[in-house]
């Protein structure tokens, strides 16, 4: 919610991390939880953003472990260490440029991947971090269900 056009929103990044985990990865309590993070000499994310999802999937009764690697500039430099930590996981959540990389490699392991773009708190608790991912995946079949239609369609912004 804005309350007037110069202040920022207000941030609740307990409910984002919520989102994301029950609500994006559909996480439960007894599951593997793995974060990969990047070391904080190279990361574009918050060093306190992987501790508070950390905390927040703990609370919910999830087992939590966090990698924390050098940055990867192609998929030919996947981490064994990662590898390894997808293959015991029932979920992976990268707080990394990996998780984009390893959209091009076949990796081990039975665990959801997903990759996130909130930078840090604020950004966790934003109206984009908290609004609730079921929604938007409804909207998004809403979506491409009118364009498979076909037709000229034109997007404002």
């Amino acid at each position: 919610m804005v309350k007037s056009i110069n202040e920022k929103w207000i941030s609740n990044p307990r409910d984002g991390a919520l989102n994301l985990l029950i609500n994006c990865i559909d996480l439960k309590k007894g599951q593997k939880l793995l974060l990969i993070g990047e070391s904080q000499k190279y990361s574009h994310y918050d060093p306190a953003l992987i501790e508070f999802i950390a905390g927040t999937a703990e609370d919910i009764g999830a087992e939590v472990f966090q990698i924390i690697i050098p940055p990867m500039y192609g998929p030919e430099n996947f981490p064994k260490i990662v590898g390894e930590g997808l293959a015991i996981a029932d979920h992976a959540i990268f707080l990394s440029q990996a998780g984009d990389q390893l959209r091009f490699c076949d990796t081990p392991g039975k665990a959801t991947k997903t990759m996130i773009y909130t930078l840090d708190l604020e950004s966790l608790g934003s109206p984009f971090g908290t609004l609730n991912h079921k929604l938007m995946l409804e909207m998004k079949e809403l979506l491409r269900q009118k364009w498979s239609n076909g037709g000229d369609w034109t997007i404002k912004c």
